[in-house]
């Protein structure tokens, strides 16, 4: 089978110096994405985190009150970054399914911080193709993920909050992120994670491998395909990443939004849609 026009849309956007990511900026480009009927859409790294506010709808607030009233005080709303609770993640991935709907597009809108019951903290992405989840990546290894604990901002010695990797006993989410849909075959890590496919996965079994990263410069291209393709969505602007091809060879990102194909080791050319969204076509053979 062959995928003569494969169409990818990246959103370049930054969320590492502001501090978030930006739902709003995802939901503008699903919409605009599904007008020009794209194949996937790419987000980086917390690209649906968003800082705390008393009046943004969809920010993460559910946390701060798990602080006792008396350190409250202690915290700058300006600076403050929290992680979702259960209730507010499934809210706002819910309208993202909203947003899906009608189309096959497979949607990775970025990732979240989520808080558990019992106060563990994980970094997840959820993949939405017409209104459902189709797959939840999640990052295995800490990449920067601690600062969203609110812990951080009122100088709490005894952590109330934890980041599941650094617990023992804490491995219900740990995977790596391999699956099929719509007849391709994809690997996605996240940031810190980059690598793990290169370990972890069949040489030579993926057709698009994808590492939405905050400042990650490279990842080991192993497990994809001599005729597949590498997409790199990082969130911090002034990073150039690059993939192993091989221990002695690796191509190397022109920015921090940019589609590789391996087997030439050349990235492609792509059309700027707005400030932030570009598209790219691939040529996919299986």
């Amino acid at each position: 089978m062959k995928y003569a026009d494969y169409t990818v849309g990246v959103i370049s956007m930054n969320s590492v110096f502001s501090g978030s990511g930006n739902p709003y900026i995802i939901r503008r480009s699903i919409k605009k994405a599904k007008e020009m009927d794209l194949d996937l859409l790419i987000a980086p790294e917390w690209g649906l985190m968003s800082r705390y506010s008393e009046k943004f709808r969809m920010a993460p607030r559910d946390a701060k009150k798990l602080i006792p009233s008396d350190e409250q005080k202690l915290i700058n709303p300006a600076y403050i970054r929290l992680p979702y609770s259960p209730r507010e993640a499934r809210s706002l991935i819910s309208i993202l399914e909203k947003d899906s709907k009608g189309s096959d597009m497979i949607i990775m809108p970025g990732s979240m911080m989520i808080y558990t019951d019992s106060k563990h903290m994980y970094n997840t992405m959820p993949v939405i193709s017409n209104g459902n989840i189709v797959y939840s990546v999640i990052k295995n290894y800490d990449g920067g993920s601690k600062s969203f604990s609110p812990d951080k901002y009122i100088g709490r010695k005894k952590a109330m909050f934890k980041l599941w990797p650094d617990s023992r006993n804490f491995n219900d989410f740990k995977k790596v992120s391999v699956f099929t849909q719509n007849g391709i075959n994809f690997g996605v890590e996240v940031c810190a994670d980059a690598g793990v496919l290169g370990k972890s996965t069949g040489k030579d079994s993926l057709d698009i491998q994808v590492l939405i990263s905050a400042g990650s410069r490279w990842t080991d291209l192993t497990a994809l395909k001599k005729s597949g393709y590498v997409i790199f969505c990082d969130g911090d602007p002034y990073k150039r990443t690059y993939g192993h091809v091989t221990v002695e060879e690796c191509i190397y990102s022109p920015g921090p939004v940019s589609v590789g194909l391996k087997e030439s080791k050349t990235f492609l050319d792509h059309e700027i849609v707005n400030n932030n969204l570009y598209v790219y076509h691939l040529d996919i053979k299986r």
